[in-house]
Formats: structure tokens, C-alpha cells, sequence
């Protein structure tokens, strides 16, 4: 008579792996840097994600994610504080224009583990833009003063977030 033993075990083996196996998930772990403005009273909020989280150990304080805020012409901007967990840079400038902000999000080329980042902006907020990319470069221009939360249009669409996707841009 033969030893089933080994059979069983092998099927045991089997079944085990068959009941606790499941697909494989393609996720995104993010790390993020978070500066705040403020352009008259208004904060503005910059969360930047980056992939994966192994990347923030690349961004050093000599090659930092860099995020600048250009504000509206004889306005009074200023960086309030930035949070987070990776080296960031925020500039704070006036441009000449009148009815909108400009926003850039850059990530050093040295980052070499970077697969992608995702910018989103807030206003007082409330999420008004957002873009998701594997570029290094990311730029908002928004309309101001920013539309409050409630429906109303921004950048031409409008949706349950009031928010507006921007293409991402070289800086």
C-alpha cells in the first residue's frame, strides 16, 4: 500500500494558498509636504504627494520640492508654515495680473526612486485643483478671488469638489 501522506500535505498546501491568495494590488504609497499661504486673508494650501514614500529620503534640503505661489498684482502674499514629511521649498512673488494665481510644484531630477506626484490645491479649504503626474513639474493657473465651495464654476467645470485639473507643465 502506498503512503498518502505526502499527497495530503501537498493538497493541504494547496487549499490553503487557493483560500488566502488574492490578486495583487498596484498601489501608490505617497509622502507628503504641505505649504500654506495666505494672499490677503485667504489661505491657500499646496499638498504635495510624491511616489513611493521611498522618495522623500531623495529630496534633500540642498534639492528640495520646490513650490512657488505667484499672486495677484498689489496683493500682500506670504508663506504661513509647511508641513510634511520631505525637504520642500515655497517662494511667495507678485505677478502683474489681476484675476488669477499661478502655482508651481517642481521635484529635483536627483529623486531618482520618483513615479509620480499628485498636487492638490485648497482655497479657505476647500479643494479647488488637483493634478496627478509622473512629470516633475506641475503649474496651476487659478482663477482669483477664488470661487467659495457651493457649485460654483471654476476653470469651467464644476463638479461635487469644485475642483479643476490643470495639464501638468514644464517649469
Amino acid at each position: 500500500m502506498r503512503n498518502r501522506k505526502p499527497i495530503y500535505a501537498l493538497l493541504l498546501v494547496v487549499m490553503v494558498l487557493g483560500f488566502t491568495a488574492g490578486p495583487a494590488l498596484a498601489r501608490r504609497a505617497w509622502c507628503v509636504g504641505d505649504p500654506v499661504f495666505d494672499i490677503d486673508g485667504v489661505e491657500i494650501a499646496v499638498v504635495v504627494e510624491l511616489a513611493p514614500y521611498e522618495v522623500a529620503a531623495e529630496v534633500t534640503a540642498d534639492d528640495p520640492v520646490e513650490c512657488e505661489l505667484k499672486s495677484i498684482k498689489d496683493s500682500n502674499p506670504m508663506l504661513k508654515a509647511i508641513f510634511g514629511n520631505f525637504h520642500e521649498m515655497a517662494k511667495v512673488k507678485v505677478h502683474g495680473k489681476k484675476d488669477e494665481i499661478h502655482i508651481k510644484v517642481k521635484v529635483p531630477k536627483k529623486a531618482k526612486s520618483f513615479e509620480a506626484m499628485r498636487v492638490s490645491v485648497f482655497c479657505n479649504g476647500v479643494l479647488v485643483a488637483q493634478q496627478e503626474t509622473e512629470k516633475h513639474n506641475v503649474k496651476f493657473e487659478l482663477p482669483w478671488p477664488m470661487p467659495s465651495a457651493g457649485g460654483e464654476i471654476i476653470g469651467g467645470q464644476t463638479s461635487d469638489f469644485d475642483f479643476v485639473e490643470n495639464e501638468a507643465a514644464e517649469m
